[in-house]
């Protein structure tokens, strides 16, 4: 009796966090994603946000100018590579320990934005990274989780 309890009590929580890592693993380059609005306050739609570990990160997404005329794009390395954040052709290098944001204009009444996270070419590998994705009315840089 003893052994099925502790090997409920392992194998429960370890079924539990892989089943919310598949969650997460879904390939996102291969859809165009529409925010979820649900997660919008005043002046503010929040699009993405999360922590990536892995060799590169890809979403793209269906944005409405009516939610905001500039979509925002925040990342905060926290790995031991240099990382390049792009916003289709805009792009930028942001050093270990370091964070670096984006900012695009939604200029159609509907446009598709590619966002990516990848490694630097000198660097290569693995990137850890913070990011947070946002569409507003105002260039602000809040970026609360």
């Amino acid at each position: 009796m003893k052994h099925r309890t502790i090997l409920a009590g392992v194998f429960l929580p370890v079924g539990i966090m892989l089943s919310s890592c598949n969650q997460n693993a879904t390939d996102v380059d291969s859809n165009i994603i529409s925010p979820d609005k649900s997660e919008s306050t005043e002046n503010k739609v929040d699009i993405s946000h999360g922590k990536f570990k892995g060799t590169s990160l890809g979403p793209e997404y269906s944005l409405q100018q009516s939610d905001g005329k500039y979509v925002i794009f925040w990342v905060e390395n926290v790995g031991d590579n240099k990382v390049n954040v792009s916003i289709d052709e805009s792009d930028l290098v942001i050093k270990q320990g370091e964070e670096g944001t984006l900012v695009k204009e939604v200029s159609k009444k509907q446009q598709d934005f590619k966002f990516k996270i990848g490694p630097t070419a000198d660097y290569g590998g693995e990137i850890n990274v913070r990011y947070k994705i946002w569409q507003s009315n105002t260039k602000s840089m809040e970026k609360t989780f």
